[in-house]
């Protein structure tokens, strides 16, 4: 599987160089957001790297949580003037489109309605397992399980949104059961626990 989404044909940075380049343009330009971020690496340092990546790794590292605050805030109703006093029309329910900080909790799966997750960085096969990304059978048979892959990027999501929550909370002085239970209480609120169609896989035992 390859990520192929508008991805250039120059360097590949690693991880830490493009999460170090994104945190430099939004240093020096805090209303770029993803477009403008990706267009620069891109254009201007001539990187290969796709939208759907810069989008991913802005996300984990909390670079885009309100960068569209205002526009949502401009959506959310108009303004009229009637007799002097102004009255705000009422506008349809919006799903959320990104998380709340620093405590999360909108539920991973209404930030992304339709069902796809984000991929993260994929890896090419590699050496003998090199044919499994040009055949049309396991290419066929990924696509029918693509299912799959969609629960385990969720999970994925849920992992990295419950970690940057913890690591914001753990703190000298707190008990091991008291983080243990926060953690836990937020996993099930990112993942809308009902049991027993939907829970937590791996319990943090304390």
């Amino acid at each position: 599987m390859g990520d192929a989404n508008n991805a250039g044909t120059g360097y590949l940075p690693t991880a830490e160089e493009l999460i170090a380049a994104i945190k430099e343009l939004k240093t020096a330009n805090p209303e770029f957001g993803i477009k403008k971020v990706w267009t620069n690496l891109k254009e201007g340092k001539g990187w290969q790297v796709s939208e759907k990546r810069v989008k991913s790794a802005m996300q984990e590292n909390g670079l885009i949580e309100n960068s569209n605050a205002g526009n949502n805030e401009n959506k959310g109703g108009n303004t009229e003037q009637q007799g002097g006093e102004g009255k705000k029309k009422k506008g349809k329910d919006v799903t959320p489109k990104e998380q709340t900080w620093p405590v999360p909790s909108v539920p991973i799966m209404d930030l992304f309605p339709n069902g796809n997750f984000p991929e993260g960085e994929i890896q090419e096969y590699q050496g003998l397992n090199a044919y499994r990304s040009t055949s049309a059978e396991l290419k066929e048979q990924e696509r029918l399980e693509s299912h799959i892959y969609q629960e385990a990027r969720e999970g994925a999501e849920v992992h990295r949104t419950a970690r940057k929550y913890l690591q914001s909370i753990a703190k000298p002085g707190e008990l091991m059961i008291d983080l243990c239970e926060k953690l836990e209480d937020k996993v099930r609120e990112l993942i809308k626990d009902k049991f027993p169609e939907r829970g937590i896989a791996f319990p943090t035992g304390c």
